[in-house]
């Protein structure tokens, strides 16, 4: 009988001390949770006032440089640089269009000063001038490795499939 008392006793103080085990395991799971969502909070404050003072450094940095060194670029120039940086995307906009279209404009007046239309012309009839890659080779050359990749079972496979899509492709060319 005593042993039974004894285990009644044992019983019913673990049941109590487990109960109380899962209500500290319940609030610290909420602290934890909290916790988590504070320091998410922190670091996302933290990180948007780095990008926030990072984004004035090069801002000043290249105002500098501009300023300094102003008679070895064009004012066209600077100023579409400078476009950059005042649309330069915020912390919580990204990828803004006004910042890929001050972008483009920049590297149009890049190319607009650097690379003047006859530059252009001079590289094309350069590059026009020279021998193709497959001059190089004899005219039997092609036809003969295409033959020699017929009996070759996935390039085989693979030929046979870039022909059908070349066909369909060649197709529609001349519809156009």
């Amino acid at each position: 009988m005593k042993f039974f008392a004894f285990f009644a006793v044992a019983i019913l103080a673990l049941s109590v001390s487990a109960n109380s085990l899962e209500l500290r395991e319940e609030h610290n799971k909420i602290y934890l949770e909290h916790n988590i969502k504070e320091y998410i909070n922190d670091f996302a404050v933290f990180f948007e006032r780095f990008y926030e003072y990072v984004n004035e450094f090069f801002l000043q940095f290249f105002k500098g440089f501009f300023e300094t060194f102003s008679q070895v670029f064009p004012t066209e120039l600077s100023e579409a640089f400078m476009e950059i940086f005042r649309k330069w995307p915020a912390f919580d906009k990204v990828f803004t269009k006004e910042f890929f279209h001050a972008i483009g404009e920049f590297f149009h007046t890049v190319f607009t000063y650097f690379m003047p239309h006859q530059f252009f012309t001079v590289i094309e009839n350069t590059l026009k001038s020279l021998p193709t890659f497959t001059e190089f080779f004899p005219k039997e050359f092609f036809p003969t490795i295409g033959n020699f990749l017929e009996h070759v079972p996935y390039c085989r496979e693979f030929l046979q499939q870039w022909y059908m899509i070349m066909q369909q492709l060649t197709a529609h060319g001349r519809q156009l």
